[in-house]
């Protein structure tokens, strides 16, 4: 007896008695696929976190389209496609324009956990076809969609001609030549968020569709733009000249005085800051985000999957908080009092398991998945039968 784990699409459409006698847990299962005659038999298996579930008749023949990232569907390939095809995408789908008779006829169903974007023309018949955890963006006619973050500088805009641009995030802070982007550009529509100086928000702002919609934070005009991790150092900071800080990601400040960094940096827009204790209180201060996050240095952000145990505890200095973003297991070699003595708390926004005791006795601020573990998760650990699979027919 044993389970089945981390499979992308599962076709079980053809499944037998026989074929799932073993089988007693379906766990992280992108997509089941079903029958009428299967049904019966996969409902008395145990299933844990299953994306979806999709009934396609086992005598009807499909194409699988799998992809975890980014996956684009055009005219070219559905006209390429001989059966109907089944859709599963963790990320973004974008479907370009194309006769809806086309997509009905081609596509028996999607499902997408993440983002889909498509022409408004499409978006009935998407919903239609489609079981979406996420999003939808139905694009104007014309617009084109940028997925990325957009610095609106004069390199962009002479590229641009007649522009109806759809952005996920606008960073306007360089200064714009007003004549050159009324030429260039004609309409934007922002999705997330318009990071601005005003001067440049009185050249933008008749541009901009859904200005009342979007998230905006007006900075100074003498700010930079960081994207990903940014560190500043002793070193580092002397490239800094009385500007503001913007970061889109994760700030690290570390060997830096107080009044060092209020002498290179006049104010920081950022979610989340670490740096040392003797410098939080200048960060908070600096800070103009009243949501930011300061953390030590020394606390664990993870973003992956971690394994703690007592060794890596006993190995840090002092004590720590936890950051949790990914799958974090705390080892049944920790005990509680090691775990009070070396974690101060957990934000957890993903999947953390841990013994029931350990977790009774820290702080946990739990945005995620809490997952005690047991002695029969023990055993199912190690008796699987398929696993880390992109597609797999029972």
């Amino acid at each position: 007896m044993g389970k089945v784990v981390n499979i992308c699409l599962l076709d079980a459409r053809k499944a037998t008695e026989k074929s799932l006698s073993n089988i007693t847990e379906l766990e992280n299962i992108g997509s089941l696929i079903y029958s009428d005659t299967t049904a019966s038999l996969i409902s008395s298996i145990k299933k844990i976190n299953i994306g979806s579930m999709v009934k396609i008749d086992e005598n009807e023949s499909i194409d699988y389209m799998t992809e975890n990232g980014k996956a684009v569907i055009d005219e070219a390939l559905l006209e390429e496609v001989d059966n109907k095809l089944f859709v599963l995408v963790n990320g973004v789908c974008e479907i370009k324009e194309m006769p809806k008779e086309l997509f009905k006829e081609k596509i028996h169903s999607m499902t997408v956990n993440g983002l889909v974007i498509c022409p408004e023309s499409l978006k009935s018949v998407v919903s239609i076809k489609s079981k979406i955890n996420g999003l939808t963006i139905a694009l104007k006619e014309g617009y084109r969609f940028i997925d990325d973050t957009v610095l609106l500088n004069e390199t962009f805009i002479v590229k641009q001609v007649n522009a109806k641009l759809t952005i996920e995030k606008l960073v306007a802070i360089d200064k714009i030549d007003e004549d050159s982007f009324n030429e260039s550009i004609e309409h934007i529509q922002i999705l997330d968020e318009l990071v601005i100086t005003k001067g440049n928000l009185r050249i933008l702002r008749k541009t901009i569709d859904n200005l009342e919609e979007v998230e905006l934070t007006i900075v100074p005009d003498n700010s930079v733009f960081k994207e990903g991790t940014v560190e500043i150092n002793s070193a580092t900071i002397k490239f800094y000249d009385g500007e503001s800080l913007v970061v889109d990601g994760k700030l690290v400040i570390k060997d830096v005085a107080p009044e060092e960094l209020r002498k290179h940096i006049t104010s920081i827009y950022s979610d989340k800051v670490f740096c040392d204790e003797e410098l939080s209180q200048t960060v908070k201060e600096l800070c103009n985000n009243s949501n930011v996050r300061i953390m030590n240095n020394n606390d664990i952000h993870n973003n992956g999957k971690l394994v703690i145990d007592k060794n890596y505890l006993l190995g840090l200095e002092g004590k720590v908080a936890i950051d949790n973003n990914g799958k974090l297991v705390i080892d049944e070699s920790v005990t509680l009092e090691t775990a009070k003595d070396k974690i101060k708390s957990i934000t957890n926004k993903g999947l953390l398991k841990a013994d029931t005791s350990v977790l009774s006795g820290i702080p946990i601020i739990n945005h995620g998945k809490l997952s005690p573990i047991n002695n029969t998760d023990k055993k199912q650990e190690n008796n699987i039968i398929y696993e880390n699979m992109l597609v797999l027919e029972l």
